[in-house]
């Protein structure tokens, strides 16, 4: 079960509560999972909302001659919150392979991904998708 179930109601893929991405929600979140499973070392990303029914579900990418951080996250997705908070927590492993761990490899969901991905499972008992494959758009 995540966290966040065993805190506060959480809408399951059954509900017909649905959400609509915000920044607001995106950076609680975030503060939240970096304490918890990230022991705070990720700095605040910039959000990105953006909408494509072809593009991905979601993505971390540095930008721009700074390199900031920047987690971007499709609202073409018929989020619940479950879905939505394990998308994120899935590109904040990204960040944190990119940033902390300083992998800047070509196998995205490779050896590093996976080996944080599993400390979580084990730790946590947060099971984090591999891909969005199983989303639907609205």
């Amino acid at each position: 079960l995540l966290y966040i179930m065993r805190t506060r109601k959480v809408h399951t893929k059954d509900a017909a509560m649905r959400y609509k991405v915000t920044k607001t929600f995106l950076t609680e979140q975030f503060h939240l999972f970096n304490e918890l499973y990230f022991d705070g070392r990720l700095e605040p990303p910039a959000f990105f909302i953006y909408t494509s029914r072809s593009g991905p579900v979601a993505m971390f990418r540095r930008k721009g001659r700074t390199k900031k951080p920047g987690i971007w996250i499709n609202n073409s997705i018929d989020w619940n919150e479950e879905e939505l908070v394990l998308t994120l927590i899935h590109e904040m492993i990204h960040y944190y392979v990119r940033t902390v761990i300083n992998y800047e490899g070509i196998f995205s969901h490779g050896f590093h991904f996976l080996k944080v991905r599993w400390d979580i499972w084990k730790k946590h008992g947060i099971k984090i998708p591999i891909s969005g494959n199983n989303l639907k758009y609205k």
